[in-house]
């Protein structure tokens, strides 16, 4: 992303019978969302939820804090 926010990336399957899925196809974090509402099975790259946790305690950090004294 332009913004340098890390890209999270899924695998997404739809179950066909009990234990039997699809193959699963790798879709962003926004496709994702929309599918596992439509029944796709989701799973999220553990590596890539750490460092998109990583860069927002990142941004946290480095962003203007308002003293008590701010109106």
């Amino acid at each position: 992303m332009a913004d340098g926010r890390p890209l999270v990336h899924c695998l997404v399957s739809i179950e066909l019978h009990p234990g039997f899925f699809t193959d699963a196809a790798v879709v962003s974090l926004e496709l994702a969302a929309e599918l596992r509402e439509k029944g796709y099975a989701v799973l999220v790259d553990p590596a890539d939820e750490r460092d998109l946790a990583m860069w927002e305690r990142l941004q946290r950090s480095i962003a203007p804090r308002r003293r008590w004294l701010d109106v």
